[in-house]
């Protein structure tokens, strides 16, 4: 009998990430489900070069194009996307269109020098952000996307 509970547990556990990683949001064969060495992997496949960049994330290099890989954040530079001549809100107007979500959250962006950011929350419960990492110009957001509270089982005051 608990060989088959474990079966059961075991099934319904693969179904669920399963389902989880479908509903994503997948940018470059990426989605915040992925681990470091995944997400590396998958950009190896498309063609990116990946090197350390600091301790704790790798920069991945592609003919110019630039996505930068740490646990739980990808950030995705606009030479990645072909949006360095374009405003954040017209990135945003994009991606909204392009990935069927809505991303209208002002918020900060957590850094070595807070800037501006729109977000938006995937059906997975990942998140990604247009941010406007310069501060002397509104021209060529990068994205982040970011696992939030993907996987996550909710609050609970027990």
């Amino acid at each position: 009998m608990k060989k088959y509970l474990n079966l059961i547990l075991f099934l319904f556990f693969m179904l669920s990430s399963n389902s989880m990683a479908q509903n994503t949001i997948n940018l470059f064969g990426l989605n915040a489900s992925m681990d470091m060495a995944s997400a590396e992997t998958a950009l190896n496949n498309n063609g990116y070069k990946c090197i350390p960049f600091t301790q704790f994330d790798t920069l991945c290099i592609n003919e110019g194009k630039h996505i930068k890989i740490s646990e739980g954040l990808f950030v995705i530079t606009c030479s990645a996307y072909g949006g360095c001549a374009y405003k954040a809100d017209e990135v945003k107007s994009f991606f909204e269109k392009e990935l069927n979500i809505k991303i209208s959250s002002r918020e900060v962006s957590q850094g070595l020098i807070p800037t501006n950011a729109i977000c938006g929350e995937g059906p997975a419960g990942d998140k990604i952000c247009i941010v406007n990492e310069s501060i002397t110009s509104d021209v060529g957001p990068s994205l982040h996307l970011m696992k939030h509270k993907l996987g996550s089982s909710g609050m609970s005051l027990n």
